[in-house]
This record gives structure tokens, C-alpha cells and sequence, in this order.
């Protein structure tokens, strides 16, 4: 994991993440290359620009080997949580993991059958039920799919523990967080979580998956800053891409809300699509059965999650350094 703070002059802090999942960091990684190059071809930005924080590859592990998930096969925007205890004991079945284990879990990898053996469900429940079943996450069966473990990840811990020492060493030293009038600089931080997968393929939607969601007044505040995004809670769009998160637990912005409470944030994912989210959904579930005995599933992940053609790359890096440049752009 790295690190890299850009020192400005300007008030607020934006904070921008990629490769908490793994093989989706690809994505993260170009548009913080490309902030960088930018930049420094463009040093008179400085003078305005509230200081940013660059954190590259929460999970190298992931990231190295076109996994989704750590070492431990966790996933780690399922394993933010400081107390595990209310996860442990929820029900197994809460959003009918158990029923589906069989496809989500299959005890052999068929290729080619996996359409075959998904049509009933399909056709009894839907898309979303299952896509409900599968982003919810699980934390009793640790070779499944969507684990989200049992205490908290040493990236996880890693990531939390420097945002909590860097935010200390910043209240700490009042010249950096004072203005000439006296505020802090820190009033509002902007988190931005690069993640890929759901979504036409190309385009970026605006997702809320903290604990409490935002008031009215805030997402029209939000709208306005990020002009021309997709934010279905502010109801622009999207609406397909966030559906099915409601008993989501452990994301990345559940485990660093206790750091930021004092200011007024936003933590925002910004999820690119790639391909169909039934593809989507086929890559995962054949990687995770693959992944122990045969290599084909690293191509499966990479396929489905960075897909590598100019035309996305080019879409990935210009909304992505979009976004950016308006969150350094919030008052």
C-alpha cells in the first residue's frame, strides 16, 4: 500500500482510493497516475488546491494477482468493522446466501454450464434478488464468495491506523490546518473509493454505502458539486447500480466514519462498469472456484473488472480525473 500526499493552499481535504478490491484497482491506479502527470504539468494549480491524499492498492495482494479478494480470500469492503459480534451471530441466510450456496459456490467450476445451472434461479427470483444475495456479503463460510472474515484485516488495519495518524498530526500542528481567518482547513474531506464492475460499461455511478445516508439538503449540495455524475440517491441515475446494497456491513466507509465524524465529509464510491452484471457475476463465482487449482480464473477477474480497450480506458480516466478535480473544486 502507498501513499502520497500533495500539500496545498487551499481549505479541505480530498482523499482518493484505489485497489480495495484487488483486480479493480487497475482502474484507480491510471486515474492517479494521470493526477500526478497533470499536476506537475500544471504547478500554478497548487496555489487553490486543497490538499490531496493518494492512497494506491489497499490490497497489493489482490491487486499482484488479479484477485478480488486478500490472502485470506476476505473481502475487504466487507470487512470494515471494528465489532464483528453483530455479524457473526446475523443469520447465515439473511439474504439467501444458503439457498443460493450451490451457484454461488459451485463444487466444480463448469465453464460452460454455469447459464444452465443459473436459469432457475434466474427465472424464479430475478437478476437483482441474486445480485442482492451476492453484494450483501457473509461471514460464515470462509472459501465462499463475499466473505467478509472475523476481525479485521491487516490492510484494513493499515489503512485506518494512517488515517487516524495523519488526521491527528494535521489537528496537532495548527499552522497546517489554519486558514488566515482562522478555520480549518479539514472542515470537509471528500473521500473517493475507485471501484469497477457495475454499470454500462464506461460510465461511473456515485454510490452512498455509509452508515446513515445523507440528508436531502446535503445530496443536492453533492449534485451541484458533481455535475454531470450519476448519484441515484440525489436522483440523477444509477439507480440500477446501487439497488441491492441495503444490508451491506464492513465497507471501506463503515470502518473510517468513527475518524471523521468532527468534519463535514463525503464518502463517495465510484464504481465504473465494465461489462453485463450477470458476466460480472459469472467471473466471480468461477475465479473463486478456480483460484485454488487452475490459473484461468486470474483471466476470468481481469476480463470482467479492467477491461482493456482504449475506448474504456480513455472513459475511466476522464471521469475519473473529473471527479477528482471537483472535489478539489468543494467549498
Amino acid at each position: 500500500m502507498d501513499m502520497a500526499l500533495i500539500q496545498g493552499e487551499g481549505p479541505g481535504l480530498v482523499v482518493h482510493t484505489s485497489g480495495v478490491h484487488g483486480v479493480e484497482g487497475y482502474a484507480g491506479s491510471a486515474i492517479q497516475i494521470s493526477y500526478l502527470t497533470r499536476r506537475k504539468e500544471m504547478k500554478e494549480e497548487a496555489s487553490s488546491s486543497p490538499s490531496i491524499l493518494l492512497i494506491h492498492s489497499v490490497n497489493p495482494y489482490g491487486m499482484a494477482n488479479f484477485r478480488r479478494v486478500n490472502e485470506n480470500n476476505i473481502d475487504l469492503n466487507r470487512n470494515g468493522l471494528h465489532d464483528f459480534s453483530n455479524v457473526l451471530k446475523r443469520e447465515p441466510n439473511v439474504a439467501s446466501y444458503v439457498d443460493f450456496d450451490h451457484i454461488l459456490n459451485p463444487s466444480s467450476p463448469f465453464r460452460y454450464g454455469f447459464f444452465l445451472s443459473l436459469l432457475p434461479a434466474l427465472l424464479k427470483h430475478g437478476l437483482l434478488k441474486l445480485k442482492h444475495t451476492m453484494v450483501t456479503g457473509q461471514y460464515h463460510k470462509s472459501e465462499g464468495i463475499f466473505y467478509g472474515g472475523k476481525e479485521l484485516e491487516s490492510s484494513n488495519g493499515i489503512l485506518y491506523n494512517f488515517t487516524e495518524k495523519f488526521l491527528r498530526s494535521r489537528l496537532q500542528n495548527t499552522t497546517d490546518i489554519e486558514n488566515r481567518d482562522g478555520t480549518c482547513s479539514f472542515d470537509n474531506i471528500t473521500w473517493i473509493n475507485v471501484h469497477t464492475g457495475l454499470g454500462r460499461s464506461g460510465s461511473d455511478t456515485i454510490l452512498l454505502l455509509q452508515v446513515g445516508k445523507e440528508k436531502p439538503a446535503e445530496l443536492k449540495k453533492m449534485a451541484k458539486v458533481f455535475q454531470g455524475a450519476s448519484i441515484p440517491d440525489a436522483g440523477s441515475g444509477g439507480d440500477d447500480v446501487q439497488n441491492g446494497y441495503e444490508l451491506v456491513r464492513g465497507t471501506t466507509e463503515e470502518l473510517l466514519s468513527p475518524l471523521l465524524t468532527e468534519t463535514h465529509h463525503w464518502h463517495l464510491t465510484q464504481e465504473f462498469g465494465t461489462k453485463p452484471s450477470i458476466l460480472v457475476g459469472r467471473a466471480l463465482i468461477l475465479e473463486n472456484a478456480l483460484h485454488r487449482n487452475l490459473p484461468h480464473g486470474r483471466a476470468l477477474l481481469r476480463s470482467a473488472f479492467y477491461p482493456r480497450t482504449p475506448k474504456w480506458r480513455k472513459a475511466i480516466i476522464t471521469r475519473g480525473l473529473t471527479l477528482l478535480q471537483q472535489a478539489a473544486g468543494r467549498t
